[in-house]
């Protein structure tokens, strides 16, 4: 038995019709889905209220003009945006987070 055979899936099992070499399914990377520069502006408004990065959820996928909730158990998930980048929409969050009744040491704004 050759590798391709050992290593064949059963005939009732596929492969993805299109991966490419990234491994993404279809050959292209969606573009609604968070990256790294997206979670560090999150987390650059965050921290500015010094909220536990433990208690924060951010869903992998962007939807719509983004969200901030406040969770039972006291987390908050943000939901990132799609119709914008999430450096353009870093003063919605932190005024989203402000009316979740967070505050900082320093209340001015420093996005002007």
């Amino acid at each position: 038995m050759g590798f391709a055979e050992a290593f064949a899936l059963p005939s009732y099992m596929t492969y993805p019709k299109s991966v490419n070499s990234t491994g993404c399914i279809g050959g292209k990377m969606s573009e609604e889905i968070i990256g790294m520069d997206d979670m560090a502006a999150i987390y650059e408004v965050t921290d500015r209220f010094e909220i536990d990065r433990e208690t924060v959820s951010v869903p992998l996928e962007k939807v719509g003009d983004g969200s901030v909730t406040a969770n039972d158990d006291g987390s908050i998930e943000i939901v990132a945006p799609a119709s914008m980048t999430v450096e353009d929409w870093q003063p919605t969050l932190e005024s989203a987070i402000r009316e979740l009744g967070f505050s900082t040491d320093d209340d001015s704004d420093w996005w002007s």
